[in-house]
């Protein structure tokens, strides 16, 4: 059925980043960045993503939800292997940039073809089971990235996401090639990064959405930036790291899972 198809690949999607979870910030201080020249690397990856999604999301309505996210796949793979054989900050933010326009691809577009194909009540439950199913399929991956990054050096787990990411998509290609890939516009449009933020901030529902986003996240991305550091500092080592994850992992799986039962409301947002 659709909606097991749609979780199984959005779990396999989720699967090969996870090798870098614990690993990440270590990997480029091991490489001589500070921590300054990190948090540059996030804004280069954050920025291009988000001025990419608009385009991205118009051009999955054009062409179809199914080849502009398998399109994604294969961008965040490449962008995986890139950072295993970079060593400098200036090849990192290439490695940034194309899991940037990776993730700008791949992000809403199974969802939208979801929703082509079902009504908002399957879509919602499918969407739901694929989060916190994803999540609780990190926490191994997660673990088992530290405990490789400790052993055999903090590139390999790079390798191995990027590895997954590419079998993750010679998956999802063969179980979504036998549905339909609607399309839905046939008009231009009006692309104008500000006029789509204008007309988005008019609508009372989009426009607390932002506000609440941008403050959680400007409230979390320090710890999600520099956990592992403050962590490996106190311990002396970062093979244990990827246990940690299993907290973020569980609570995270929680919310979705309870976000099955509740429709968007102040409750679920809660």
């Amino acid at each position: 059925n659709i909606e097991k198809t749609f979780v199984l690949v959005k779990v396999l999607q989720e699967i090969g980043p996870a090798w870098t979870f614990s690993t990440y910030v270590l990997f480029l201080i091991g490489n001589s960045l500070s921590l300054f020249e990190v948090s540059m690397l996030n804004l280069i990856y954050m920025t291009t993503s988000t001025l990419l999604d608009p385009f991205t999301g118009n051009l999955g309505d054009r062409i179809g939800q199914k080849k502009v996210y398998l399109s994604g796949l294969f961008f965040w793979g490449l962008g995986m292997l890139v950072y295993g054989f970079s060593k400098s900050f200036g090849f990192f933010a290439l490695a940034e940039g194309i899991a940037a326009v990776g993730n700008a691809l791949m992000s809403e577009a199974l969802e939208s073809w979801l929703r082509n194909h079902t009504d908002e009540s399957r879509s919602h439950k499918a969407l739901s089971k694929a989060d916190y199913q994803s999540k609780l399929a990190t926490i191994p991956t997660a673990i088992a990235g530290g405990i490789v990054g400790a052993k055999w050096g903090l590139s390999i787990p790079w390798l191995l996401a990027g590895f997954t990411s590419f079998v993750a998509l010679g998956v999802a290609w063969y179980l979504l090639r036998k549905y339909s890939d609607e399309r839905k516009a046939t008009e231009p449009g009006d692309l104008r990064l500000w006029s789509i933020s204008k007309d988005a901030w008019k609508e009372p529902i989009l426009r607390h959405s932002f506000i609440v986003v941008a403050l959680i996240t400007a409230a979390v991305q320090p710890f999600n930036m520099y956990w592992s550091v403050i962590f490996k500092e106190a311990s002396g080592n970062s093979g244990w790291l990827g246990f940690l994850w299993m907290g973020i992992a569980i609570m995270s799986a929680l919310g979705s899972f309870l976000a099955k039962k509740w429709t968007i409301s102040s409750k679920g947002l809660a």
